[in-house]
């Protein structure tokens, strides 16, 4: 830059940024804009080439000793060095659409490659979805495999329906914790049968004295764990012929194609699924019984 005399290279421009560029709009203090700037006579102007830098251009009147008054153009002039060229400008202008155009092509790249990537890591995830909201009587997984075959042209290889039968699930581990207690009570090879196991319980209790009956309160022995396994198959007997509700519903495709089909056409938003908004649904085909959008998950 142009430095006035006396003084060092750029230290009147470096004062003036350092008092937050006075005089210059909000929008372009900090920035590179020229600030130092002085009116100065310009014979050859006119008002038509200042239509839209008004403020650039000022006019003052001399009278000479005859009386007639003559009009000075004063234009506002930056002495800035060079100042800012068109050259510059479309240097600029070209280096921000390269900049743009190459983080739009490197994000398309990074997209390919992650699906290259994501093929080449094979797990049951890809091949798989989760239907989290199906009705509550659609528990056949015939169904199922019937409705993504017809609607998508899908090969459903694996459906699970989840039930909401906790009850039942929890009878059955304790079931199986007491009948692992029960073996490692009993003789090797011993048979595990309903008829065997009540035999050998009333043998024991049979030769129990008055001690036994108290440690067994504290430590159960092979008659109490008996009496509770003769529950419990009661119970799970009563649990297994209730109707439990489904909660959700497992599906493992044959080709990761078809579980992004069905992930692409259900990704409409968590509201409209909740809502059941069928008017977001592109294809309407894809109504589960004809009137429920599915909320899949990953």
């Amino acid at each position: 830059q142009n430095k006035e005399p006396g003084a060092l290279p750029g230290e009147e421009d470096h004062i003036k940024y350092y008092h937050g560029q006075p005089g210059i709009a909000n929008m372009l203090k900090g920035s590179a804009v020229c600030t130092r700037q002085e009116f100065v006579p310009c014979p050859s102007c006119t008002m038509n080439q200042f239509q839209n830098d008004r403020y650039r251009l000022a006019t003052a009147t001399n009278t000479d000793t005859s009386g007639d008054a003559t009009t000075i153009y004063f234009a506002l002039k930056n002495f800035c060095a060079d100042g800012a060229t068109f050259e510059q400008g479309m240097v600029n202008y070209g280096t921000l659409i390269f900049v743009i155009l190459a983080i739009l092509v490197l994000n398309a790249y990074q997209r390919k490659q992650e699906i290259l990537f994501d093929e080449d890591e094979l797990t049951a995830q890809d091949y798989s979805v989760v239907i989290a909201n199906p009705p509550p009587d659609a528990t056949d997984p015939e169904e199922w495999k019937g409705f993504f075959a017809d609607k998508f042209d899908a090969h459903v290889t694996v459906c699970t329906v989840g039930l909401d039968n906790d009850l039942l699930v929890r009878s059955l581990v304790e079931r199986r914790e007491i009948l692992e207690k029960l073996k490692m009570r009993l003789e090797p090879g011993a048979s595990m049968d309903v008829l065997n196991l009540a035999r050998i319980a009333a043998e024991v209790e049979s030769k129990r004295r008055a001690v036994d009956y108290i440690i067994a309160v504290l430590a159960p022995g092979l008659p109490e764990l008996f009496g509770r396994l003769a529950v419990l198959n009661a119970k799970i007997q009563g649990l297994a012929q209730q109707n439990y509700p489904a909660t959700n519903v497992f599906v493992t495709f044959e080709t990761e194609r078809s579980q992004r089909e069905v992930l692409s056409a259900y990704s409409i938003g968590t509201i409209p699924v909740w809502r059941n908004n069928v008017n977001k649904l592109q294809n309407k085909n894809h109504l589960f019984r004809g009137k429920l959008i599915l909320e899949r998950l990953l």
